[in-house]
């Protein structure tokens, strides 16, 4: 039982709840946990009341927690006496005891090998006092703990616990941080293993930021073509606002975008007027090109010693981000008005997906068978280096402007037709170059004569890298005799065929059999599913839709591209298997139930359904579409190879359109995916309805 008085209301940080054993019983009623609140207030005021020493105390209010009650007296005097004299609990019953208030932070920790809270706490209260000079400060550490259940294995991330002696020490670490334990390793680089922070932080530049060689590019013979450009608007400035979430994680300025749709109504003049000012004198304010470059992990990385298994991400002055969102929206509308991009690219703009770009690969397939001055600070878990100037700062992730901009940079590469003989397609940076000829040999002399040439010449002409470690090699045919002959060099490094390659997200085997690329998606299902099956008290509706929201996703991604809906029942025995298992865990039903049981009860179609009718929304989405679209050659393949009789069904597109009624796509609306002018102004803004 905890006590306190009217001069320390214990909001932040929580309390942590005190504890007692069962109590004698009283007036006929058990003092025990999780009483009513006046059951409670009744047997603790009897009880002070009883003791002469404590007859005068005055209690504010009693406080409900896990394992006791925590006691708010009226004033200090009041609590200096129910503290001192004790003899009041006994009235509540024997095992009824008065403990000390502590003070408990909850810390997100990654559990390393030296910190060991089952043999050695006491050492590991030293050190987080140690390395968080609270010695110095006077702050004393109660307890600390892992927060999991005891028959739970401690996992790769968990919950820290620390309990402190006084509001003050909790409040501490909760403004300045707890600095210990980090999440990223000593690292590796070369022969080197960095410990130190500092080195840790300057890997990671080295390697996110690499200093490149100036591009040799020659400057323009001709003046550039000069293009619209509006003052910008309040209504455009409103429009990014609205999209823009409003939780982003904020930069140095810690402002989210939140604080701005807050504030718009009273700065919305003073914002626009700055936006124009800085686009008029070509001027980005140096506090908005400062960047917190956070550090995450890459997914699924064999070893993360290697600095290169981390993500940078760029955390950008909210106020900058909404400029850059209202540019790139009209960089946006220009790119497509003016066809200033090659149609190969499918990444950062209107219209096109990664689906489209894999379908128009898989189309050929088928077809052959049959930015400067910038700064930044890096951190990760609890370090941040210095702001500091960026050589090659490239583009930031997380600027609203990237994706655009990267588009122009690398629109020269990816400018290339589409032809029996092979082709280009790329999203964003995603770039990837097919050959068709009558063997390997030939596709090999093709790639290694003409096009590395052509891409390490783009390469120096605009100051940038091909990884070659992070080059894949494949050959799409079902001759085995071909599957992993040859290589190529690219860089002065060797590359070599692989049996499978990862495109946007797809699997591609050499033989097109997508067995791979179904155990991918049955792997990642299955761990989405077995984590959702961890949340508690969430009624069968819920975790319904939290199946089709994050479960079915996995599993039907690009599926027009991998799966035959009229064939495929190998891959759909597996794909039924994930269904199942998450439906028995949403039902809580038994493991004997019938699966078309499960569906019925569940509202969710089963698999083969499920993809058919995704295969035909997306071929119903692709023909509304205009004729000028990339996508719509793929889709003339795709019609001509459906009346085919005999052929083979590598064209999953091909064969989903057999189940289509092709002179009722034909009568589809054709809506054009490119933006409006972002300053024009909007016909119909608001309603006002009156009375009669």
């Amino acid at each position: 039982m905890g006590s306190g008085s009217s001069q320390q209301h214990q909001h932040r940080p929580p309390a942590e709840p005190p504890s007692y054993q069962q109590a004698k019983t009283v007036n006929g009623n058990a003092f025990r946990r999780y009483l009513q609140t006046d059951t409670t207030n009744s047997h603790i005021r009897t009880a002070l009341l009883s003791c002469p020493s404590t007859q005068d105390a005055q209690v504010a209010g009693i406080g409900t927690t896990k394992t006791g009650y925590v006691i708010q007296f009226k004033d200090p005097e009041s609590a200096e006496a129910a503290r001192t004299n004790t003899k009041w609990l006994n009235e509540l019953g024997n095992n009824t005891k008065l403990v000390k208030l502590r003070f408990g932070v909850i810390m997100h920790r990654t559990p390393t090998e030296d910190f060991n809270l089952e043999n050695a706490n006491a050492e590991a209260i030293e050190k987080i006092i140690e390395e968080n000079d609270l010695a110095g400060q006077g702050y004393q550490i109660e307890e600390v703990a892992w927060l999991k259940r005891k028959d739970k294995p401690l996992g790769k991330f968990a919950l820290l616990g620390i309990w402190f002696d006084s509001p003050e020490g909790a409040e501490h670490i909760l403004n300045n941080s707890l600095l210990t334990w980090g999440s990223i390793p000593a690292l590796q680089v070369g022969c080197n293993e960095l410990v130190d922070n500092e080195d840790k932080a300057r890997a990671f530049l080295d390697t996110f930021f690499p200093k490149l060689d100036e591009p040799n590019d020659d400057p323009p013979t001709q003046a550039p073509l000069e293009l619209p450009w509006p003052p910008i608007t309040e209504l455009e400035i409103e429009q990014a606002l609205k999209a823009a979430k409003s939780s982003t994680a904020p930069g140095e300025d810690s402002l989210t975008t939140l604080v701005w749709k807050h504030l718009w109504k009273f700065l919305n003049r003073f914002i626009t007027g700055i936006f124009t000012v800085s686009v008029k004198l070509v001027y980005h304010p140096k506090r908005w090109r400062r960047a917190k470059i956070v550090v995450l992990c890459k997914p699924g990385k064999p070893d993360y010693l290697n600095p290169g298994a981390y993500r940078p991400i760029s955390l950008l002055n909210t106020l900058g981000k909404l400029l850059e969102a209202v540019v790139a929206r009209r960089l946006s509308y220009l790119t497509e008005k003016h066809s200033l991009l090659p149609d190969t690219q499918f990444g950062g703009r209107p219209g096109r997906t990664t689906e489209q770009a894999l379908l128009v690969l898989s189309s050929a397939i088928d077809r052959a068978c049959f930015m400067s001055d910038r700064f930044a600070n890096i951190g990760f878990d609890d370090f941040c280096t210095k702001i500091a100037p960026l050589d090659n700062a490239g583009l930031a992730q997380g600027s609203p402007l990237s994706p655009i901009l990267f588009t122009f940079f690398n629109s020269e590469l990816v400018d290339q037709a589409v032809t029996p003989h092979g082709g280009v397609s790329a999203f964003i940076d995603d770039y990837f170059r097919w050959r068709v000829g009558p063997s390997a040999e030939d596709n090999l002399a093709k790639i290694q004569s003409k096009d590395i040439p052509r891409i390490e010449a783009w390469a120096r002409q605009t100051g940038s890298y091909f990884a070659a470690e992070k080059t894949e090699l494949i050959y799409l045919t079902r001759k085995w005799s071909q599957h992993l002959q040859g290589q190529v060099v690219m860089n002065g490094e060797i590359i070599k065929p692989s049996p499978t390659a990862k495109l946007l997200g797809v699997v591609f085997d050499q033989e097109l059999r997508w067995k791979e690329h179904v155990q991918q998606a049955i792997k990642c299902a299955t761990k989405v599913s077995i984590t959702l099956a961890g949340l508690q008290h969430l009624r069968p509706e819920q975790m319904q839709q939290i199946y089709q929201a994050c479960v079915t996703p996995v599993v039907d991604y690009s599926s027009t591209v991998w799966h035959d809906p009229l064939q495929d029942k190998t891959h759909l025995h597996h794909l039924n298997s994930v269904q199942r298992v998450s439906l028995i865990r949403i039902l809580s039903a038994f493991r004997t139930v019938a699966t078309t049981s499960l569906e019925v009860e569940a509202h969710i179609l089963p698999t083969h359904l499920h993809l058919r009718y995704r295969a035909q929304k997306v071929i119903a989405k692709l023909h509304t579409l205009p004729h000028s679209h990339p996508i719509r050659s793929a889709l003339s393949r795709a019609q001509k190879r459906r009346n085919n009789i005999g052929t083979s069904s590598r064209f999953p597109l091909a064969e989903a359109l057999k189940t289509m009624n092709l002179e009722r796509l034909d009568e589809l609306e054709t809506i054009d995916p490119s933006p409006l002018p972002p300053w024009r102004t909007e016909p119909l803004t608001e309603v006002e309805i009156g009375s009669d």
